[in-house]
């Protein structure tokens, strides 16, 4: 049996000898390291700040420092479980991807003092024409009208919901168990995830983007990291939805989660 221990800057790990007591069905681990006067205080204050027990011997100028760990049981590192789920989220009606089309298409011709597509929409509510905008006509802007008339002002669309729960020890999890704010910005590929096979496997392809100012892909909505023990509990959602990519960037790199 062995066991990963996070790195210090000039110190090295000497010994790790793990401990089981018969009697009650304790485990632990002695880890042993050596190092200067200051990285091995430096370890000290690490130590202390996790609450893990420690003593300190010197020989000339090597510091000698043995940590306990009484929690670690084994050298395996717990899997990652994933969780898929759907997300209904409701849209106005003025962004389907069939009126959006439409209003592109409009608002590229108007001319300086000429309604938008989505003003002459709202104009005809209330006063029926003769025109492109009337609700008798069988285009985006005669269903948009109907629609609207009969009270119904947005549809649903699903997106999917990706969850990593992940077990880190805290002897290593300083910088791996750390919430990060950037990533938040960023618009991720499935392929830019590095996900298991089995978990790439059940995703779906990427659909057509509604326009060019949006694009399909994963963002990084929520984290949380919970301290249990002497591990840290970390959980990261993705959301795949088409994301504007003037509000956030395509990512050139893979996520580091």
């Amino acid at each position: 049996m062995s066991a990963i221990f996070k790195g210090y800057a000039g110190v090295v790990v000497h010994a790790e000898e793990p401990y089981f007591d018969a009697e009650n069905g304790s485990l632990w681990v002695d880890v042993t390291y050596q190092g200067g006067r200051a990285n091995i205080f430096g370890v000290m204050a690490d130590l202390q700040a996790q609450d893990v027990s420690y003593r300190v011997s010197q020989d000339g100028p090597v510091f000698t420092l043995t940590a306990r760990f009484p929690t670690i049981v084994n050298t395996d590192t717990p899997a990652d479980r994933y969780e898929i789920t759907t997300e209904s989220q409701d849209k106005s009606i003025f962004e389907h991807p069939l009126a959006l089309a439409a209003a592109e298409e409009w608002d590229s011709t108007i001319q300086d003092g000429e309604s938008s597509w989505r003003q002459s929409i709202e104009d005809a509510l209330e006063t029926e024409t003769t025109g492109v905008f009337s609700g008798k006509n069988d285009t985006p802007e005669g269903k948009v009208i109907r629609h609207l008339r009969g009270g119904v002002t947005g549809w649903q669309i699903d997106f999917l919901v990706l969850r990593r729960f992940r077990q880190v020890a805290l002897q290593y999890a300083n910088a791996a168990g750390k919430i990060g704010l950037d990533d938040g910005q960023f618009i991720y590929s499935t392929a830019q995830l590095s996900l298991p096979a089995g978990v790439a496997f059940s995703l779906p392809s990427t659909p057509a983007a509604p326009s060019d100012d949006y694009a399909w892909g994963w963002r990084k909505r929520g984290q949380r990291v919970e301290i249990v023990g002497n591990f840290a509990e970390q959980t990261v959602e993705l959301v795949f939805a088409p994301w504007s990519t003037f509000l956030y960037t395509n990512s050139t790199g893979n996520l580091a989660w």
